[in-house]
C-alpha cells in the first residue's frame, strides 16, 4: 500500500505542475488593456507647406513638436483628443493599435 500512496502523491504533484503551467499560459494569453497607442504623420499648413517646428499642445502642456518637415509622432492612450499645433486647434482620434494620420491645419 505505501508504494501505491507514493505513486498517487507523485502523480498529484505532476498534475498540479501541469495545471499551474496551463494556468500561466492562460493568463499570459489573456487580452491586456492598451495603455498607449502611437499616432504619427505629417502636419501641413492650410497652404500645403510643412508646419515645421511647431509645438503640439494637449491640455495646456506641450507633448511634442513637429520636425523640420512637419512630421510628428505621439504616444497617447486610445481616445479622442483636441490638440493645438502651432496655435491652431485640431481634433484627432487615436485608435487602439495606433494610426498614421496626416493633419492639415486650418
Amino acid at each position: 500500500m505505501p508504494a501505491r500512496a507514493a505513486l498517487k502523491t507523485c502523480a498529484g504533484r505532476r498534475l498540479a505542475t501541469l495545471l499551474g503551467a496551463a494556468g500561466l499560459l492562460l493568463l499570459s494569453a489573456a487580452p491586456t488593456a492598451v495603455l498607449a497607442a502611437e499616432i504619427y504623420g505629417r502636419v501641413t499648413m492650410s497652404d500645403g507647406k510643412a508646419a515645421a517646428n511647431k509645438p503640439i499642445v494637449l491640455n495646456g502642456k506641450e507633448v511634442g513638436k513637429t520636425d523640420a518637415s512637419g512630421g510628428y509622432r505621439l504616444s497617447l492612450p486610445p481616445g479622442q483628443y483636441a490638440l493645438t499645433i502651432g496655435g491652431k486647434g485640431v481634433s484627432v482620434l487615436v485608435p487602439p493599435p495606433g494610426i498614421k494620420q496626416d493633419i492639415r491645419l486650418p
